[in-house]
C-alpha cells in the first residue's frame, strides 16, 4: 500500500449468515464463502483495532451480518471510543432494532449510524428483504435516530426509478442525504450494475447541481442537489481502477473489483481483509497481533 494513504476500517462484528434480513444483492463484505463461528470478544476488536489505529488509521465504521443482532455491542462502541476521543465511528446497520437501541449506542460513543433502507413498497420488501415488520421498524429506527442528531445517511442500493423516488421523498421529508449505491460483484456472484449505468440513470432526476466531495479516508463521493430540496450521494469511483493498493497494480481480478471505498476489514474471525472479490490476501491479526506485522503487511499490500 501507498505509505502516504490509509484506508479506513470496516470492523466486522457478526456473519451475514446471522442477519436478520436476507437481502438479495447483498456482498456480505467477502465472506460468501466463511461459515459463522466463533466471533471476536469485545476486548479482542478493541486490541485489534488498536492495532490498525497505530498504523494511521483514524476512521472505524462497524459494520456485519447485522450488528445491532450482537447483544455486547454497547460495550464494543465504548472500547473503540477509548482508543481515540476524536476518531471516527460510525455503523452500518439495517435499522430494525434502532428504535429501542439508538440511545445505548450514542451513550456508548457512536458518531452516527448509516441505515440500509431498500424499499418502502411492503410486497417488494417481503419478497427480497425480509418481513414487513421489519420494514415498519426500520422506519421506528431511522425517526429514534435521527432525533437523537446520530443519523449519518440513508443507503439504497438501486433496483428502479419507482423505488428510488419513494425513498427520496422518505429522506428529503427527514432532511437526510441518500447514498444511492449500484450492486457490485463479490465472491459468490460476479452480477453488477456499472457506475455509468447507475449515473445515467440518476441523470434523469430533477438536479439542481452536482459537485464531488472528498473523504480524507476513502475516495471521493458525487453529492447532487435535487430541485425542492434533497441530496443524493454516489461513490463514483472504483477502488479497482484506482489502484490504491500496490497489490491493484497485478491483480488478476481487478476488473471485477467495482467497490467505491478504500478501506480494510476485520472480519469476525479475526483476519484483515482488504477486497470483497478476492480472499487469497488476508492476514491472520488473530495469530500475529502486533504493530509491526500489520505495517508489514500493509507495505506490501
Amino acid at each position: 500500500m501507498k505509505s502516504n494513504l490509509h484506508p479506513y476500517l470496516r470492523i466486522v462484528v457478526n456473519h451475514s449468515k446471522t442477519c436478520n434480513m436476507h437481502c438479495v444483492w447483498c456482498h456480505e463484505e467477502g465472506m460468501q464463502r466463511t461459515s459463522p463461528g466463533p466471533m471476536l470478544t469485545p476486548v479482542q476488536i478493541s486490541s485489534f483495532s488498536r492495532i490498525l489505529y497505530e498504523t494511521g488509521v483514524r476512521k472505524f465504521k462497524i459494520v456485519g451480518g447485522e450488528p445491532t443482532l450482537r447483544q455486547d455491542l454497547p460495550e464494543i462502541l465504548s472500547g473503540l471510543r477509548q482508543i481515540d476521543p476524536l476518531l471516527d465511528l460510525s455503523m452500518v446497520t439495517n435499522g430494525s432494532r434502532l428504535a429501542s437501541l439508538s440511545d445505548v449506542y450514542k451513550e456508548a460513543g457512536i458518531d452516527r449510524v448509516n441505515v440500509s433502507l431498500f424499499s418502502l413498497n411492503p410486497e417488494f420488501f417481503r419478497e427480497n428483504v425480509g418481513p414487513t415488520s421489519l420494514m415498519n421498524r426500520v422506519v421506528a429506527g431511522i425517526d429514534r435516530a435521527a432525533s437523537l442528531g446520530i443519523l449519518g445517511k440513508i443507503n439504497h442500493v438501486f433496483q428502479d426509478m419507482g423505488t428510488l423516488h419513494d425513498v427520496l421523498t422518505f429522506a428529503r421529508e427527514r432532511s437526510v442525504r441518500v447514498n444511492v449505491l449500484n450492486r457490485i460483484p463479490s465472491l459468490s456472484s460476479r452480477d453488477g450494475m456499472p457506475i455509468s449505468q447507475l449515473l445515467e440513470k440518476l441523470a434523469t432526476l430533477p438536479i439542481e447541481s452536482v459537485r464531488e466531495e472528498g473523504d480524507p479516508y476513502s475516495l471521493p463521493v458525487k453529492v447532487m442537489k435535487l430541485e425542492g430540496g434533497g441530496e443524493i450521494e454516489v461513490k463514483h469511483l472504483e477502488i479497482g481502477a484506482q489502484r490504491k493498493f500496490l497489490a491493484c497494480q497485478t491483480c488478476k481480478v481487478k476488473e471485477i473489483c467495482k467497490e467505491g471505498i478504500f478501506a480494510l476489514r476485520i472480519t469476525p474471525i479475526g483476519k484483515l481483509q482488504p477486497c470483497i472479490v478476492r480472499e487469497d490476501n488476508s492476514f491472520d491479526l488473530a495469530s500475529n497481533p502486533s504493530v509491526e506485522s500489520v505495517k508489514n503487511y500493509l507495505e506490501g499490500l
